[in-house]
């Protein structure tokens, strides 16, 4: 797998040789982890579900781990239809695989279904309670759901965990400029973007500065 990450055309040739002189389940998966990494995540998504059919029948926890694959796979690949089926395959095998719900919840909160989004992200935090980035989540499909008291509840935890945390920065401006707290929301997206000067978060914190702005 050191080979995936430093030439994953490399590697994706010699564990096709490998798989076909009889490799079995490492050298198919490690075809499948390089084609994630040379961007081919269609192709890399169907290896996947066809080695997960070959071992779910055997090892339902192992396939439900790689149908999680699968589905962010189909996710980078743009087609969500197929993340949906391959995370609801996931699910029969082993319902309380995280990344399986972490991916569910996604979906559901890209469709703006929030309820929906913060049942599936409360069964990782039952397992996961310090899972921030969950945490962090499950508090703008909160927002989402006009359930603001639940929503800074998360955003409390998350900050006690990691204090400055950009993206927990972010979502609690987000609440904030919801109650119409515009000092504290300015506060809070000029603090993310300080500590993420260079990445999503701070972007967005500072695209949110500029939409307050102008108002």
């Amino acid at each position: 797998m050191a080979l995936v990450q430093r030439d994953p055309a490399a590697a994706f040739e010699r564990a096709s040789s490998f798989a076909l002189q009889g490799g079995g389940f490492p050298a198919r998966h490690c075809a499948a982890s390089a084609l994630v990494r040379l961007r081919r995540h269609g192709e890399a998504a169907q290896r996947l579900e066809g080695l997960a059919q070959d071992v779910g029948r055997t090892r339902p926890t192992l396939g439900a781990e790689i149908l999680a694959q699968a589905a962010t796979s189909w996710q980078a690949a743009d087609q969500p239809e197929r993340a949906a089926g391959v995370i609801e395959a996931g699910l029969r095998l082993d319902q309380f695989n995280v990344d399986l719900r972490f991916e569910r919840a996604l979906l559901h909160a890209e469709a703006k279904r929030w309820v929906e989004a913060a049942d599936d992200l409360t069964v990782i935090i039952q397992r996961l309670p310090r899972r921030l980035d969950v945490l962090v989540l499950r508090a703008t499909a909160y927002r989402n759901a006009s359930l603001g008291e639940l929503a800074e509840q998360d955003i409390a935890t998350a900050l006690r965990l990691e204090p400055g945390n950009p993206e927990a920065l972010v979502e609690r401006a987000w609440q904030r400029y919801a109650r119409g707290d515009l000092a504290g929301a300015r506060q809070d997206f000029v603090a993310a973007a300080a500590r993420q000067p260079d990445g999503p978060a701070g972007d967005m914190a500072r695209r949110a500065l500029e939409e307050i702005e102008r108002r």
